[in-house]
């Protein structure tokens, strides 16, 4: 990008290769960091961005709890803002999002990765508010990387935990209809197995755009102050209406820009707690018909004995 041009809010907020730019015209010159680029050589790799925020992202979260584990091990009591901090948040994620769906402390199995996600998603977040940073959620590129993650869980673990038969008899509702009944039943489970990979594009869709979109209004509203500097040049010793409009146009901008931020920051809460409560949802919902079903017919069988011929009746 040459010296002097003047990115949009839409370039700003997009992923970056080769360099990391600060300023695009800083007394003319433009001043980047460097980053490494191998497609000069003909290598298809380059380190973006997003890519160095992501690594600082997982190391962050690694430490944060490497240090947390080591002081509640032992049956510890967490003590400190930063620990009692972390540990609110690993009990809000256990005990509202993870439970209610999963039927209780039987499903706090997938917590590592529920607990993971969350916590990754919503550091990129806050990190992505830091002026000059952004936010890798804000790329669909990652987003849709997370995605697939949960969408491999949303089958791999049903799988694993009924079986594969059974995991396909969760998307079959049999329809007692000669013929017709069964080629209703067919299209029910081509579009309930269809919907389960729709969910997890839509998962890493709905988180991109929600990101993406916010740093692009974000920087528009920034961007009045910036377009209207002009306004500000009134002749020495002079304050036209020009630059007293140019004035307030400013401090609008400034004022609407700390107030998007600071819904921002409510967004970067609200979006990790929403990807991590629809990933818990579309994993346990197959788990949750199959127990259904188990429940519905142990009901029929325990009521289906004639008096007299029942366990309970056996001699």
């Amino acid at each position: 990008m040459s010296a002097g041009h003047h990115p949009t809010p839409l370039e700003e907020a997009a992923d970056t290769y080769g360099s990391w730019p600060i300023f695009h015209d800083l007394f003319g010159m433009e001043f980047s960091i460097p980053l490494i680029d191998l497609h000069p050589y003909g290598i298809p790799f380059a380190i973006t961005r997003f890519m160095v925020v992501e690594l600082v992202a997982a190391i962050i979260v690694a430490m944060s709890f490497v240090w947390l584990a080591r002081k509640i091990q032992n049956g510890n009591i967490a003590r400190g803002t930063g620990a009692n901090l972390l540990e609110t948040l690993l009990l809000f994620v256990r005990d509202q999002v993870v439970r209610p769906v999963m039927g209780g402390p039987s499903g706090d199995f997938i917590l590592p990765y529920i607990w993971t996600v969350f916590f990754f998603v919503l550091t990129c977040n806050l990190l992505g508010m830091i002026p000059l940073v952004g936010s890798p959620m804000g790329s669909i590129w990652i987003t849709m990387s997370l995605a697939i993650c949960s969408l491999v869980l949303m089958h791999a673990i049903p799988i694993a935990k009924l079986g594969l038969w059974n995991y396909i008899k969760t998307m079959w509702i049999p329809i007692d209809v000669p013929v017709a009944g069964v080629l209703i039943s067919a299209l029910v489970f081509l579009i309930e197995f269809v919907g389960t990979f729709i969910k997890g594009i839509v998962l890493g869709l709905r988180l991109f755009a929600n990101i993406f979109v916010g740093h692009v209004v974000l920087g528009t509203i920034i961007g009045f102050a910036g377009g209207v500097s002009f306004l500000l040049s009134a002749p020495e010793g002079t304050l036209s209406a020009w630059s007293f409009t140019g004035f307030l146009v400013m401090v609008s901008a400034f004022i609407g820009g700390v107030l998007l931020s600071m819904l921002e920051l409510f967004v970067a809460f609200l979006q990790a707690y929403v990807f991590a409560l629809l990933t818990a949802l579309f994993i346990g919902l197959p788990l949750a018909h199959h127990a259904e079903h188990e429940a519905a017919h142990g009901h029929h069988d325990d009521h289906g004995h004639e008096p007299g011929h029942g366990p309970a009746h056996a001699h």
